[in-house]
């Protein structure tokens, strides 16, 4: 290997070290002091969150996923002919060189990851941010909470449009995308925390991996994009497509983005989104009451049946995709969260329950005080 071809390899190899390192001292710097990452990051993540938003706008599909699919086409093409070189030049510097450029674009996405938007895990808690007073309450606070979504959610029922079998029919992704950043429009006049949504959701092309997976949505900080499976039951849909939007808020973790989600579909003019939160929420609520004696079966006897009828399709949605493939999507799911510290991983995101009960507490009073 000549001079130049040495010179540009140690250049690679000494810039990916030069973003490891650096990489890792923001990670942890963060990780070890809460609060560390203040405004200043949140109102710096949320602008470039936006911005890339737009610049991303020019497709309705994932352009994060096409460019995934480029990027596993060039890694596996740079393969092959690293490998070639290395036989007819019977020399490793072509697969040195490849190793190199591989471990520089890697190393480069970690840095932009953590430094446009990964911090965001670091920050001051979303009950902090919004004044709630997130703490131990007894069991009654849960199911009153609980009651509360429910009669909401009843009330709604019969509002939002169904098919033949009583399940909710929203007319698909393309019905609701327009829609879905609107409450985050509404929320910003009552906190300033929230910016309205700068582009809407964006649909996968490759689905059925998602949905064999188990993975609704995803937020590709690197692009802006809320990636959202259109294959996702109608009544969720809306609700998966605000949960992602909250991630460009600049909020990380799953629960505070969950109640986040709610607040917005709460605050949508749109009565499938405000059905969609209700419902949502409500499902977390219903699953942290399983350790209250007699509360679920108490919950479940005053559903609407229109309710009920949505729950069926989830459960067959579940059935049809359950198997290795979507415990396997789980498990990476479960330690990608762990290793952002949330401890709990995928059980993070019933976590919500804690800030819905204290959003309760804000609008009514403490259980048995009103």
């Amino acid at each position: 290997m000549d001079r130049n071809k040495t010179a540009r390899l140690i250049r690679r190899v000494w810039f990916s070290v030069g973003l490891a390192a650096v990489s890792a001292v923001l990670f942890f710097t963060a990780q070890g002091n809460p609060g560390w990452v203040g405004a200043g990051y949140h109102r710096f993540s949320q602008a470039v969150s936006a911005f890339l938003a737009r610049l991303f706008a020019w497709t309705s599909v994932s352009a994060a996923e096409i460019l995934l699919i480029l990027l596993l086409v060039a890694a596996v093409a740079g393969l092959a002919a690293a490998v070639v070189l290395c036989i007819r030049r019977r020399a490793a510097w072509p697969f040195l060189g490849y190793l190199s450029r591989l471990a520089l674009g890697a190393c480069t996405l970690l840095f932009l990851f953590l430094t446009f938007w990964g911090l965001s895990y670091y920050a001051p808690s979303l009950d902090e941010t919004l004044g709630l007073d997130v703490k131990p309450r007894p069991p009654e606070a849960l199911v009153q909470t609980a009651v509360w979504l429910e009669d909401n959610l009843n009330a709604l029922a019969g509002q939002v449009p169904r098919n033949e079998q009583g399940a909710c029919d929203f007319g698909g992704f393309a019905g609701l995308e327009t829609s879905a950043g609107q409450g985050f429009g509404a929320l910003s006049q009552q906190y300033p925390f929230f910016t309205a949504a700068a582009s809407p959701p964006k649909r996968v092309i490759h689905w059925i991996l998602m949905s064999r997976t188990g993975i609704a949505g995803i937020y590709i900080p690197l692009t802006g994009e809320a990636n959202v499976n259109p294959d996702t039951p109608e009544s969720m849909l809306p609700f998966t497509m605000v949960h992602e939007l909250s991630h460009r808020q600049g909020i990380a973790p799953e629960d505070e983005a969950n109640f986040a989600a709610f607040l917005s579909c709460e605050a949508n003019e749109d009565v499938r989104f405000v059905y969609s939160g209700y419902l949502t929420a409500f499902i977390y609520c219903y699953n942290a009451a399983g350790d209250i004696d007699g509360a679920q079966p108490a919950l479940w006897e005053r559903l609407d049946p229109r309710v009920i009828a949505d729950f069926e399709v989830m459960w067959e949605h579940s059935r049809k995709y359950a198997g290795p493939v979507r415990d396997l999507g789980e498990r990476i799911n479960d330690t990608y969260l762990k290793t952002m510290s949330q401890p709990e991983g995928v059980k993070s995101y019933g976590r919500v329950a804690d800030l819905l009960i204290a959003e309760y507490v804000r609008r009514f009073g403490e259980p048995g005080l009103v």
